[in-house]
């Protein structure tokens, strides 16, 4: 497989910023050509306004104390980086950019490289990462979108934070040691059983897979959540639902706002609603704090990550990494983000 160093004019599609820097494109592959280090190597522009090639405009250098201060930044994680193309930091948006434009033939889907931070670029199956601009083609069978993504762009501010560090020196040593990438992956999969409910009294397993109904589940237990979801499609039929939504229905309930709905079985098998003791009180203040903490640890925007990036320089930490970098302002203050950090909750 050969190094394409064709630049693209006219032919990317009109859903691709014309005035935006990419990086170079480079055929997806599994061999050995990584980048190499040559001059040639300088992102271009898609606009036909460029000034021609040996025309000087770069900015003066900047001065030593610029210099020390970058690497101090650098050396404390903070990053300033921006996304090149803000306009697909949203994952539903790069998405929406394959629908019925990319080959049903090619084994990576538009979910998994849109998740690798990929949208479509509209010439043959060239995709460009939303935040650092590469560009990749040429896809074969094996290749994974993360991994080529780390080969050809390892500082790549999203991969890092996504994916961690640990990963992209796996996939760069995979070429001396294929061995490392392989235990990597073994010490970062976890087998776990299928312990998902099944469809049960008219409620689809869809409703009952989902991650809002099972983290009810995991803070008030499975009857309660169950009575919620019974109530709410009782209410709004099939409609989507959210955490909050059910967890308010359990507040409703435990405060005497609504009744539940009783079941003829309930009555046939003589079970009765009894009063609350000290101890169930006690137990529901547990799950409303577990829950209000178990909230400041989800990502506002998609509410199903945990929180793992902090906004500065207002310090707070309310969006995942995938969410943060569709970020402008804070959603918690409002505040202009100047740099984020990427944290790790224990």
């Amino acid at each position: 497989m050969f190094e394409q160093n064709t630049v693209v004019q006219d032919s990317i599609s009109h859903d691709y910023p014309q005035n935006a820097p990419i990086s170079e494109i480079h055929p997806a592959n599994h061999s050995s050509n990584f980048p190499p280090q040559s001059s040639e190597q300088a992102p271009y522009s898609t606009t036909t306004n460029q000034p021609p090639p040996n025309q000087n405009t770069n900015p003066p250098p900047a001065s030593g104390t610029a210099d020390k201060a970058k690497a101090t930044v650098k050396e404390f994680g903070i990053n300033l980086d921006k996304p090149k193309h803000p306009d697909f930091a949203v994952l539903s948006v790069r998405i929406k950019t394959y629908e019925n434009k990319w080959s049903e033939d090619l084994r990576q889907t538009p979910k998994e490289l849109s998740l690798a931070g990929f949208f479509y670029g509209g010439v043959g199956d060239t995709v460009f990462c939303f935040f650092c601009g590469q560009g990749l083609h040429s896809w074969e069978e094996p290749d994974d979108p993360w991994e080529e993504h780390a080969k050809w762009s390892p500082k790549c501010v999203f991969l890092r934070n996504v994916k961690g560090p640990e990963f992209i020196e796996a996939v760069l040593a995979k070429e001396t040691d294929p061995e490392k990438l392989f235990i990597y992956k073994i010490n970062k999969t976890f087998i776990i059983p299928d312990c998902r409910p099944k469809a049960q009294n008219g409620i689809s397993v869809e409703a009952l897979n989902s991650s809002a109904f099972l983290s009810v589940v995991e803070v008030f237990g499975k009857s309660v959540a169950d009575e919620a979801l019974k109530i709410f499609i009782y209410r709004e039929g099939n409609k989507q639902f959210t955490t909050d939504d059910l967890t308010n229905i359990v507040f409703d309930l435990e405060d005497g706002n609504i009744q539940a709905l009783v079941e003829p079985t309930d009555v046939a098998d003589g079970r009765e609603n009894r009063a609350k003791t000290p101890v169930d009180e006690e137990l529901y203040q547990l799950m409303e704090e577990n829950l209000s903490l178990k909230k400041q640890t989800t990502c506002v925007t998609c509410h199903s990550e945990l929180v793992s990036v902090v906004f500065l320089p207002c310090g707070h930490i309310c969006c995942c990494a995938d969410c943060s970098p569709a970020m402008k302002d804070c959603p918690l203050c409002n505040a202009f983000i100047k740099g984020t950090v990427r944290t790790y909750l224990t």
